[in-house]
C-alpha cells in the first residue's frame, strides 16, 4: 500500500469506525463531599489570605487539601469507562428514522425556533446502547433506566460521545498542546482545513 497516495481501495480497505470513550463517576457520594470540602478550601484561602502574621501550626487549609487529595483518590476507583463506535452513515440514518419526534415534540420544536430530528426520549437510549461497545450487556432499557438514575451532567456526556462517534468527528483538541510540550510545529498537510484534517482542526 503506498501511503502518500492510495487508492480508493486502499482507503476503504484502512477505514476503521470512529469511536469515543466517556468516564462517570458512580459514586455520587464522594463527589457530593468533594464539592463541599472545595467550598470550604475556597473559604478558607480567603480567611488565611486576611489573616495577618506568619502561621505557625498546621493550618485547617491544609487538613482540608490532604482531604480531597485522599477523597479524590478514592473516588477515581469508581470512575466507569464507557466506549461508543460509529454505527455507520446508513446505521445512524436507519436509527433516526426510527425513532421520529412526536406531535407535540414537533409543535415544542417550532415554538422554540428548533427542529428535532428525532425523540429524544427514545431515540437517545437507544443510541447509546447500540453504539457502546464497553462496558457489554448494555440494553436500551436498562439505558433508559440508568439514564433516570443518574446525573444529567452525566447523561450528557454519554449521549454526547455516542454522537460524536457516530458524527465522526476527528479533531484532537489536545495535539497542538502535545506539539507545544515537545517544542514541535505541526506537519504541513495538503488538505485544506475544511476536510477536518487532524492537524488542521487542533
Amino acid at each position: 500500500m503506498s501511503v502518500e497516495d492510495p487508492t480508493f481501495d486502499e482507503i476503504d480497505a484502512e477505514y476503521t469506525p470512529s469511536r469515543r470513550r466517556a468516564w462517570i463517576v458512580t459514586r455520587g457520594d464522594l463527589v457530593e463531599r468533594l464539592a463541599e470540602l472545595n467550598e470550604q478550601l475556597v473559604a478558607e484561602q480567603k480567611n488565611k489570605a486576611a489573616q495577618d502574621g506568619p502561621i505557625t501550626q498546621k493550618s485547617r487549609l491544609e487538613e482540608i487539601a490532604a482531604e480531597i487529595v485522599d477523597l479524590e483518590a478514592e473516588a477515581q476507583r469508581y470512575r466507569r469507562l464507557f466506549v461508543f463506535e460509529s454505527l455507520g452513515r446508513q446505521g445512524y440514518r436507519d436509527l433516526i428514522a426510527e425513532h421520529p419526534p412526536t406531535d407535540e415534540q414537533k409543535a415544542k420544536a417550532r415554538e422554540e425556533n428548533q427542529i428535532w430530528e428525532w425523540n429524544p426520549e427514545t431515540f437517545l437510549p437507544e443510541l447509546v446502547a447500540r453504539a457502546c461497545v464497553k462496558p457489554v450487556g448494555i440494553t436500551p432499557e436498562k439505558v433508559a433506566k440508568f439514564a433516570l438514575k443518574i446525573g444529567t451532567s452525566q447523561w450528557d456526556m454519554l449521549y454526547t460521545a455516542a454522537l460524536d462517534a457516530c458524527r465522526g468527528d476527528v479533531s484532537i483538541p489536545s495535539y497542538a498542546s502535545a506539539l507545544r510540550i515537545l517544542g514541535l510545529s505541526a506537519p504541513k498537510s495538503n488538505a485544506p482545513s475544511s476536510t477536518g484534517s487532524l492537524a488542521a482542526s487542533s
